[in-house]
């Protein structure tokens, strides 16, 4: 539809994908792998990561965690 679209823009070097709803990224049987200079993650409501197995956070500097509230275990 209209409401949804990817723009491929060779002028910015740019890869736009708008979708009206959802988007999902699914692979099943293999892996999914962001790689850049850097990496924003924004979200105007909840946010949430879930691992099935073990999970692993690193910086190879500062690390900084902020909230109202941080609950460990």
């Amino acid at each position: 539809t209209e409401k949804n679209s990817i723009v491929f823009d060779t002028a910015t070097n740019t890869i736009a994908i708008t979708p009206e709803g959802d988007m999902t990224f699914s692979a099943s049987q293999g892996n999914i792998k962001l790689e850049a200079q850097t990496i924003e993650i924004k979200s105007s409501a909840d946010t949430k990561v879930e691992s099935g197995a073990g999970m692993e956070l690193n910086a190879s500097s500062t690390m900084n965690l902020k909230g109202q509230t941080i609950n460990l275990n």
